[in-house]
């Protein structure tokens, strides 16, 4: 193990090839004193390297974040197969709960009561219609779930009329 320091540097990234194949042993999951032993330095270079070394923390941040890509690329491939899998063990003569409680919090309908894909009103009629229960709904939950009532002409001008005002902003 060598203990002199390293003064050869790389002219394209600006590290020495001693840095270079310690950044390269520790992208490759390497302790620091087996990075250090690639590298021909000490344990504690290394871990001066790592720790405070500007080229060489970018060099290690740049190489995690294209192990990352590299991980989420592979995982987005999964998805066919793991949505065939779900589908399989959901569709079991015993499906198991958890598992569909587990996709359906993934998908995010289970904590928010909303069906997948919805996004809402999609006419400028049904919004009105939609601020219009929202207020009969804070007014008096009981009654607006209860018995809900036709919406009156009177209540849709009104509705209407606040959400433009609303929506006029700065206009």
């Amino acid at each position: 193990m060598a203990t002199k320091p390293d003064t050869t540097r790389h002219p394209a990234d600006g590290l020495s090839v001693a840095q270079i194949a310690a950044v390269d042993a520790l992208l490759a999951g390497a302790t620091d004193a087996a990075a250090a032993t690639a590298a021909g330095v000490t344990r504690q270079t290394v871990s001066a390297w790592k720790n405070h070394h500007p080229a060489v923390v970018a060099a290690l941040n740049a190489g995690r974040r294209d192990l990352w890509d590299h991980a989420a690329d592979r995982l987005r491939g999964l998805v066919p197969m793991a949505i065939d899998a779900l589908e399989a063990t959901l569709g079991a003569a015993l499906p198991d709960p958890k598992t569909a409680m587990d996709v359906l919090r993934l998908a995010g309908v289970a904590d928010r009561g909303a069906a997948l894909g919805t996004v809402g009103p999609t006419t400028p009629a049904a919004v009105v219609d939609g601020e219009i229960m929202r207020r009969r709904y804070e007014a008096d939950p009981a009654e607006a779930l209860l018995t809900g009532g036709p919406i009156t002409d009177h209540e849709r001008r009104r509705a209407e009329s606040d959400l433009l005002a609303l929506g006029a902003g700065g206009e």
